[in-house]
């Protein structure tokens, strides 16, 4: 992703090893401030905040951390899309062929990122249930058995780098993620939201799935908003920006059969404000219903 000051983002890409088969998964894209070698990075601690109101009242307390949000899609298979990378109880993420049909419980298709026919089903993408709430799919740092759990994101208005404008709109917007994917180059406390447009970093199935050239994708790192940046300079207006990305949605996603990526792609326009790497507090929640059927990993 790029931001102010035209900082770029980076990304590294490990190979998932499951027990029967090695596959390539997801690339995350990251910023140059977190370059470096390749490194496994739990979730922080989460501390407790409010904890003599609610002992007060008799509630278990809640529980938050600091993190930051960051994007992609990649078009590959994801991590927790193997049976042998969930834990017990869990259905592995399900996966489409290159024409977004589902393979349904065939979890052992090859990852489209490996050559195979393992592509993210469109059906992924994030969408909004109302104006302070969407739904939605991330990465999150490769540690444990993260595989299927949720987790809301209370957006504070701040950018992760400094100022950024769209970041200052959602604040208190939020949004629940469920975990479908992992990265050894995702940070503590980052959640890498899968987002049509966003950026296929290291590995790219999408030009093969979509029909397109890979200048069509955007920027490698940060997809779309990133190409952008480029385009208009770092300091340029919000709805500068916005406008030049909601073009390059209808221009990548307005064929027949992508309507689940453009409304996808029109929600980082309309919802997500074109936030760059916007920072949050974040708590693990009980997954919503729709993220389990649409995931299908309960």
């Amino acid at each position: 992703m790029l931001f102010a000051f035209g900082r770029r983002y980076l990304s590294r890409a490990a190979i998932i090893l499951s027990a029967v088969v090695a596959v390539p998964f997801c690339s995350k894209a990251r910023s140059a401030a977190e370059q470096g070698p390749d490194r496994q990075q739990e979730l922080p601690d989460q501390k407790q905040t409010d904890q003599t109101q609610n002992d007060q009242q008799g509630q278990k307390p809640s529980v938050k951390a600091n993190g930051y949000a960051t994007r992609y899609w990649d078009c590959c298979k994801p991590h927790c899309g193997w049976p042998g990378n969930v834990g017990g109880g869990v259905n592995p993420v399900g996966t489409c062929d290159i024409n977004n049909h589902s393979h349904g419980r065939h979890h052992l298709r090859q990852s489209s990122c490996g050559g195979g026919d393992g592509f993210t089903c469109f059906g992924m993408a994030p969408w909004a249930k109302s104006d302070t709430l969407s739904y939605g799919f991330a990465a999150v740092p490769a540690t444990g058995s993260v595989c299927g759990k949720c987790y809301e994101l209370q957006f504070n208005g701040e950018g992760h780098y400094g100022e950024d404008k769209g970041a200052r709109k959602l604040a208190t917007k939020r949004m629940i993620v469920q975990a479908t994917n992992i990265g050894h180059d995702v940070n503590g406390g980052q959640f890498d939201i899968l987002i049509p447009g966003g950026g296929v970093g290291a590995f790219n199935a999408c030009s093969r799935q979509w029909n397109v050239a890979d200048s069509e994708l955007g920027a490698q790192y940060g997809g779309i908003l990133s190409a952008c940046k480029e385009k208009h300079g770092y300091q340029a207006e919000l709805e500068t920006y916005k406008s030049c990305v909601r073009g390059k949605c209808n221009t990548l996603f307005g064929a027949s059969g992508r309507s689940d990526l453009l409304r996808g792609c029109m929600w980082f326009v309309d919802w997500y404000e074109v936030a760059d790497n916007p920072n949050l507090q974040y708590t693990e929640v009980p997954c919503p219903r729709e993220l389990d059927d649409i995931s299908g990993m309960h």
